[in-house]
């Protein structure tokens, strides 16, 4: 049997520092597709502060070998398969496969996340060079997890025909679309309020501060609109204080970190996601999960995901400015009370169902990499 009709035994390793619950739909989708061919090499343990966020998975997973338990095996691993994908960890677990020019995929969020102060930093272009220039010619590919780094790739004049657009692609679940969103509207009718829900850890960069200051409005405005913000963080105990001293209760419910069944379940009820975070946020994973549940979404035009899985104004709403976030919410509010706005919540759904989900992602790559293999 020749090379190129052995389809099914393509290899590929995934090496990161940890598996976390948005990476394992697409393990999971290359597990079954490769029959087995398929690891994921963990580099080190999850930080205590995601696994008390309820990162921490249950069960274990055939496919995962830790390095630091069975070096040897995940050497092998690295240094064999077909095609290697890497990101979350250091070069230093897949040196020699580079050196050998064996095919690699990169997957990165963002190279200049702190925007002007990583352009003038002279050892992030010693990086540049490092990881990326040095390698133009070489058999490495990039995985594009934000639409932002794909940008700066192309200003760069790097990975020119060797991107692919990717992300994070946490559990995609189908729908009665009909009936959520009839439930959604139901919900509605029955307390006369618009119900927009934020989920992100209470860090300066995710600015859970904007969500205070649109309450603002809603209270001063009398506005029929609630948010719910769900997580935990540095900022929560100032936010719970803020919204008692300017009594914001009626705008705001805090849930403090929640199971991630429980999240969806307010994703289920909400008509809105709010997403604030700007470029920081390399991808924002939760906005699959907010448009995969049929919410309308409002987020940050910089968020990693947006350039990506929204077109504005037809299944979701990207905006530049906090003013600009409220007009928006503020009219979709109104619309909501008056008009039944399924098309966008459909849309928005229809988006992660029928492309930004990890089994379709999975067979997107295994094509690209059984195209380079059996050149």
């Amino acid at each position: 049997i020749t090379r190129k009709e052995r389809r099914s035994e393509v290899r590929v390793t995934y090496v990161s520092n940890y598996l976390n619950r948005h990476q394992i739909p697409f393990c999971e989708a290359m597990h079954a597709k490769l029959e087995g061919q398929f690891r994921f090499v963990q580099t080190e343990p999850m930080e205590k502060e995601r696994q008390d966020l309820g990162w921490k998975l249950d069960g274990s997973y055939e496919y995962v070998i830790e390095f630091e338990k069975d070096p040897e095996e995940a050497k092998k691993w690295i240094e064999e398969s077909d095609a290697v994908l890497i990101g979350g960890t250091s070069d230093r677990y897949i040196q020699k496969r580079l050196d050998e020019e064996k095919l690699v995929f990169r997957i990165e969020e963002t190279i200049f996340k702190n925007g002007i102060k990583d352009v003038l930093n002279l050892h992030k272009w010693n990086m540049i060079y490092k990881c990326h220039y040095r390698y133009r010619n070489k058999p490495v590919y990039m995985l594009c997890a934000s639409a932002n780094l794909e940008k700066e790739l192309r200003h760069m004049d790097l990975y020119k025909g060797k991107m692919l657009r990717w992300g994070y692609f946490p559990e995609t679940r189908e729908y009665d679309l009909d009936a959520l969103i009839k439930a959604k509207r139901d919900h509605l009718e029955q307390s006369g309020v618009v119900e927009v829900v934020w989920c992100a850890r209470f860090i300066w960069w995710k600015h859970p501060e904007y969500v205070i200051a649109l309450a603002r409005q809603w209270r001063d405005k009398r506005l029929p609109i609630h948010a719910t913000m769900i997580g935990g963080g540095a900022m929560y105990d100032d936010v719970r204080r803020t919204i008692q001293v300017e009594k914001l209760e009626k705008h705001i419910t805090l849930t403090g970190p929640i199971q991630q069944e429980e999240v969806r379940k307010y994703m289920e009820n909400a008509q809105i996601f709010l997403g604030t975070s700007g470029r920081e946020e390399g991808w924002g994973a939760v906005l699959n999960e907010a448009m995969n549940s049929a919410c309308i979404p409002v987020v940050h035009e910089k968020m990693g995901a947006a350039g990506y899985m929204i077109r504005n104004e037809v299944n979701g709403y990207t905006y530049a400015a906090l003013t600009s976030c409220e007009s928006i919410i503020e009219s979709l509010a109104d619309k909501l009370q008056r008009e039944n706005l399924q098309d966008v919540s459909k849309r928005a759904y229809e988006s992660v169902i029928q492309e930004w989900n990890a089994e379709g992602r999975a067979t997107l790559l295994l094509k690209r990499i059984e195209e380079l293999v059996n050149r």
